[in-house]
This record gives C-alpha cells, structure tokens and sequence, in this order.
C-alpha cells in the first residue's frame, strides 16, 4: 500500500528544525593570536537549523535526516588538518562550508528546506555563524 505524504502549507509561518553534531580536527591560523599560529585542536560542536514554510507529514525534515545530512558534511573534516580542507580554517569559514555541502545536499534530494543557520563553535563556547541575509539587507 502506497502511503501519500500529506503536505501542509504555513500561512504564513516558518517553521524549523535544528540539529547538532561535533568533531575534531587541528588547525593553525596565520596572522592571529600567537597561540593559533602553532598547530592546535578543537572539539567543535556544529548546529545546523533548517526552515520552511511547509510541512510534510508533520516534519520540515526528520531530525535524524537531517542529522545525517550534516555528519555527512562533517565527516570530511573529522580528524583532519583543517588547513589542508578550508583556508583559512575560521568558525565562520566552516559554518560556510557545511552551509554549502547541507545547501548542496538538500537540493539533490529534492528537499524544500533552506539552511537558516549554520553555527561552529569550539569546546570552549567560541563560535562563528553564517546564515542568510534578510532582503536588502546584504552588505
């Protein structure tokens, strides 16, 4: 028996659907504090916030989905040397790169979600985030 997926519409409303997931990597940064310039590691625990304006069968998307969407697009920098990944290897840099891949991903399947907000922070509570401006808002 075929089960039909029921669609709602919000009237106006966004909804959302936020995950997170962490991992680990080492890193140096040219040009900062002495301290980042020598090869260190973080724990780096990521939060990924998706929305819409529909629901389908209740869901903007499935929380696991969507958790599998993003240790999918952490799974690369797990364990690595992030300079040789993403230069410079910033929070905000990787909040844009994971905004990308997941971006990437929910197009592929055929998803009607958008990233709202990728959030990188480190274990000790420094984060950066990208998420989409507001109209005219850019800069």
């Amino acid at each position: 028996m075929e089960r039909r997926a029921r669609t709602l519409t919000s009237g106006g409303l966004v909804y959302g659907v936020c995950v997170e997931e962490w991992f680990s990597s080492a890193l140096y940064v040219e040009g900062s504090t002495p301290h980042s310039k020598e090869v260190h590691g973080h724990d780096y625990r990521v939060r990924l916030c998706l929305e819409s304006t529909r629901l389908r069968d209740g869901f903007v998307l499935d929380h696991y989905l969507a958790r599998a969407l993003l240790r999918s697009c952490i799974e690369p920098l797990d364990h690595r040397l992030l300079n040789a990944v993403i230069e410079p290897p910033t929070t905000e840099n990787l909040a844009l790169s994971i905004a990308g891949c997941v971006g990437k991903a929910l197009e592929a399947e055929g998803i009607e979600a958008r990233v709202s907000l990728v959030e990188v922070c480190t274990g000790n509570g420094l984060c950066g985030y990208v998420r989409p401006a507001g109209p005219g808002k850019e800069s």
